[in-house]
């Protein structure tokens, strides 16, 4: 007795075939059921008719049954023989249907009142059978269910006349009445099949057409914020890369608080262009957590030091406290605990107007608890659930006091969530607040027991004697870049393109290159590669590349690490993350191996 399968989605290989399997095939639940059907057909044919014929028929199934299993299971698999075995399988089930209406034809007519019973719940589980597989092909469903229609139009053929013969009108009309009402009823399931079918088919692709549209206007938006982020950053470069130099020239006391108030502001948008950033990353999944040795009290020292003078200025006191044995190395993402810690202290620091906040680390177990504690406002219970969700601010009425995108805890809760960590948050309206990171650290640890040291250090003497070739063709940023080395001594030769970055290097040797990514002709990328391959082919010593970009996103990075590039300062340039970068390329260890010593900066 064959059973139709589950039905499910259309195999890919069937796609655009003429007569398709409309359903995933279940091989294993098929065969079974289809062999316990099998085996009743048997005992019941055993019941009315010699068993040679019996063994014959059943013989016949199988064979038959083996062969269409196996060509569905082609048909399933996909590739070149799908489509010759889809043009196989309805022949086949035809065949096989022909085999069960034989059967039950002879049930009726040799068996008693079960056997017919049997031969009609044959039938109908035959004839649904075909109905699930073809509903959708009108032709090869009627051809399939032509054996039934004749055994049934015989069956009702026969009640029509034996109930005329026997002068019962009424019963003869009943008899074709119920057939006739059993084939229209079939019919229309098949039609209420087929265009349900259709509508899924359609809301299938609606979907996959809102998922492609999705998909695009996700890269739109990565595109958008990558382009946004270039042209944000230069002019930021120009005012930053300013205002550094005019702090570390003789200013008056009213002077240097202006430009202070310059640098702060600048920093300010350049931190929530930085939050934006990533918070596209992380919804995008392409935030990537970068595991390398720290120093865990010098790491929250400068966390502290960068927030007491900020809190001093509200007459807030900021105590820092780092618990006996939580000290030393670890390997983890140092930026980005910082990121998080600086968010945290941000938000005890401006929600607090009198006391203070307190930073407190300890270690438990294989873990690191961070603990920002403020005698500030307070959360209510209600804000508390949503603290961590993007955009919420729990102060976000027009006369608001306090200022922020409210992406900050966001991204902490996120990045947090990166390393593998847990950050929550208790508190109480006008008794402050207790924000707690927990993230496991592990601890890094030399051959011989002795904490690992960095034994590359620059030598700031001789910086000031460098050959610095710079490529940037935009004018600020050429002047940024000349006014941030000054101060060492470096008189840096620029050029505006790559293709005149490859000439300057050709025509004599420089101590390192400072190379913009995106410029006319010929950009960083392809320049440094032109220049790592002319190495290759001259011998000639390695010269350190370092990538000076506004396009600092990490799978760039990782195409400037191809390229042959040694490091990477991302605009906004910082004076000292650029010296620090070009000395730690001056320095790398093994020159030979172009992807050793690679280092990210960030500014």
């Amino acid at each position: 007795m064959p059973v139709t399968p589950q039905a499910s989605t259309e195999p890919a290989a069937l796609a655009g075939y003429p007569h398709p399997v409309a359903f995933s095939i279940q091989i294993a639940r098929n065969v079974a059921v289809q062999g316990l059907g099998l085996g009743m057909v048997v005992l019941m044919g055993l019941a009315v008719g010699p068993w040679p014929y019996v063994a014959g028929w059943t013989a016949v199934a199988i064979g038959a049954l083996t062969i269409e299993h196996r060509v569905l299971r082609r048909v399933a698999e996909g590739g070149a023989i799908a489509r010759r075995a889809s043009a196989w399988a309805p022949a086949l089930r035809v065949f096989a249907t022909s085999l069960y209406a034989l059967a039950a034809l002879v049930l009726i007519a040799g068996g008693d009142g079960g056997v017919r019973l049997f031969a009609v719940a044959l039938m109908t589980a035959s004839m649904l059978h075909v109905l699930m597989r073809y509903y959708r092909s009108p032709r090869i469903l009627l051809a399939s269910l032509t054996p039934h229609i004749l055994v049934l139009a015989f069956v009702g053929y026969g009640l029509t006349a034996s109930a005329l013969r026997h002068g019962h009108g009424l019963a003869a009309l009943a008899a074709a009445f119920t057939i006739a009402t059993f084939g229209l009823q079939f019919w229309s399931a098949r039609g209420q099949l087929a265009g349900a079918w259709s509508e899924l088919m359609a809301a299938r692709e609606a979907a996959e057409e809102r998922e492609r549209a999705a998909e695009a206007a996700n890269q739109a938006k990565s595109q958008f914020l990558a382009t946004m982020s270039h042209e944000l950053r230069t002019p930021l470069n120009g005012v930053l890369g300013m205002t550094q130099a005019l702090m570390a020239e003789i200013l008056t006391p009213q002077q240097h608080e202006r430009v202070a108030i310059i640098r702060r502001s600048s920093e300010s948008l350049l931190a929530v262009l930085n939050d934006l950033l990533d918070l596209s990353k992380i919804e995008a999944s392409t935030l990537e957590i970068e595991e390398t040795e720290f120093d865990l009290e010098h790491l929250v020292r400068g966390v502290a030091a960068a927030w007491r003078p900020i809190a001093a200025k509200k007459d807030l006191r900021f105590d820092f406290e780092i618990a006996e044995g939580a000290a030393g190395l670890y390997l983890g993402d140092s930026p980005r605990i910082r990121r998080v810690l600086y968010s945290l202290c941000d938000n005890a620091v401006k929600f607090t107007a009198s006391g203070g906040v307190t930073l407190h680390v300890a270690r438990n177990d294989d873990r690191v608890v961070f603990r920002v504690t403020d005698t500030g406002i307070g959360i209510a219970e209600a804000d508390l659930r949503r603290l961590f969700e993007g955009f919420f601010q729990a102060d976000s009425g027009p006369t608001r006091q306090y200022g922020g995108a409210g992406i900050g805890l966001a991204i902490s809760a996120e990045l947090t969530g990166l390393m593998g960590g847990g950050i929550e948050a208790a508190s109480k309206p006008g008794q402050g607040s207790i924000f707690t990171l927990c993230l496991p650290l592990g601890r890094a640890w030399a051959a011989g027991g002795a904490p690992v040291v960095d034994a590359r250090r620059g030598d700031a003497d001789r910086i000031a004697a460098l050959r610095v070739l710079a490529a940037e063709d935009n004018a600020v940023n050429q002047l940024v870049l000349r006014t941030l080395l000054a101060p060492a001594g470096i008189d840096p030769t620029l050029v505006e393109n790559g293709r005149e970055a490859v000439s300057a290097w050709e025509a004599q040797d420089w101590d390192v290159v400072l190379m913009d990514i995106q410029m006319p002709e010929m950009d960083g990328i392809q320049a440094s590669r032109a220049i790592r391959a002319r190495e290759r082919e001259t011998g000639r010593a390695r010269t350190p590349i370092v990538a000076v970009t506004a396009n600092a996103m990490t799978h760039q990075v990782v195409e400037y690490e191809a390229a042959g590039m040694d490091g990477v300062v991302a605009k906004p340039v910082d004076a000292k993350t650029l010296i620090e970068v070009m000395e730690r390329a001056l320095t790398r260890i093994p020159p030979s191996l172009p992807d050793s010593g690679w280092e990210r900066a960030t500014a």
